[in-house]
């Protein structure tokens, strides 16, 4: 026997709200992307942002424009850095 769900969803997106399409990257295209957004957002390159994080210089963020910056790229730094496998 076959059951249906008449459940309507009221938070499921309607189709003049559709999600954006997915876009998969490689490697290169991910690091280029941070790189990117990190000489806009900040003026200097996805290398330095990460060294500079590594250095604990943005241990402690201002709730300024330059933080809410900085977070943008600390959300994204996998493209930089992916995780690695198993942790």
């Amino acid at each position: 026997m076959a059951a249906t769900n008449s459940h309507h969803d009221a938070d499921a997106p309607s189709e003049e709200q559709a999600l954006p399409e997915v876009v998969w990257l490689t490697p290169e295209e991910g690091r280029a992307v941070f790189d990117e957004d990190a000489r806009s957002f900040l003026g200097i390159s996805g290398d330095e942002f990460i060294r500079r994080l590594d250095a604990g210089e943005y241990d402690a963020i201002e709730e300024d424009e330059t933080g809410r910056q900085i977070v943008r790229l600390l959300m994204s730094v996998s493209l930089a850095r992916p995780i690695p496998d198993g942790g």
